[in-house]
């Protein structure tokens, strides 16, 4: 019975020990995701009160709402006048995510900055008139360079 009962509890152990290894290995994992995320919605300060945030890719619900939180954030922190949010590597938007690109613009303004619409292309641009997309909340502009020469002071 002691045999037994020492047995039992070296594989409790070991199973413990394993246990342990596997949570440190999705702690990791998931520090790791959240990286990934972080450096997937890149901000960058390209002069005092001017950030430009580069959006790339397809834009879906989880994307977006780290894209509003990490804009919104750094509107603050830095006291920014101007988000410029790039979509040049945006293929296309949806009802969606359209919705949280007016939603990210009305928030910023609530912020005492100014959300400018940067890169439009010709897929993008249909489907904002499509959806009748409210801009009167937000600049759009060609590319960085004609932001920075338009929004500079």
């Amino acid at each position: 019975m002691a045999e037994r009962t020492a047995a039992l509890q070296a594989a409790l152990a070991k199973s413990e020990q394993r246990q342990a290894e596997m949570m440190a290995v999705l702690a990791e994992n998931e520090r790791q995701r959240q990286e990934i995320q972080a450096l997937s919605v890149p901000i960058l300060a390209v002069r005092d009160g001017m950030l430009v945030m580069l959006l790339v890719g397809a834009l879906d619900g989880v994307r977006l709402a780290l894209a509003q939180q990490r804009a919104l954030q750094a509107v603050s922190d830095s006291r920014a006048r101007w988000l410029l949010v790039d979509v040049t590597g945006v293929p296309f938007l949806d009802q969606a995510a359209a919705d949280r690109v007016i939603a990210l613009a009305r928030s910023v303004r609530l912020l005492g900055a100014r959300l400018v619409l940067i890169g439009v292309g010709p897929e993008v641009a249909q489907t904002m008139v499509g959806l009748k997309m409210e801009l009167h909340a937000i600049d759009v502009v060609r590319d960085l360079r004609d932001a920075l020469l338009r929004f500079s002071s």
